[in-house]
């Protein structure tokens, strides 16, 4: 955009307007149109935890993700409580627990379906 001169020329014009069209589909930008544009634009961060990636889901988890911050190329698993030699570590893949809301059985495994593809059989109830 810098190099179509002026703010005020055509070609500057014609660059605005079509930066609007392909990002919020309108002739001009606007105020307020921020969180459309980031979430057309803004870059994701992606990585693999091998740890992590291998920890099943459950309603009732054992261990959680303590920091989703991608820092340092590290991930803390933290237990909830003490664990057996040998016991699989779960965690919630949808957040659970106090400060969440309660939400029932059937809303927490539409969730899971919709976001993670499978049904969830937890035995816990709300």
């Amino acid at each position: 955009l810098r190099k179509s001169m002026d703010r005020n020329s055509e070609q500057h014009q014609l660059n605005m307007k079509q930066v609007a069209q392909a990002l919020v589909g309108k002739d001009q930008l606007e105020r307020g149109m921020d969180r459309q544009i980031e979430a057309k634009v803004a870059p994701e961060i992606v990585a693999v935890f091998p740890l992590t990636a291998r920890c099943n889901h459950s309603c009732q988890p054992n261990a959680q993700v303590k920091s989703q911050e991608f820092v340092d190329a590290h991930i803390d698993l933290v237990a909830l409580r003490d664990l057996q030699v040998g016991e699989e570590l779960l965690i919630s893949y949808i957040p659970v627990g106090e400060g969440v809301g309660r939400r029932s059985t059937v809303q927490r495994r539409r969730e899971l379906q919709a976001k993670y593809l499978f049904y969830c059989d937890c035995e816990r109830r709300c």
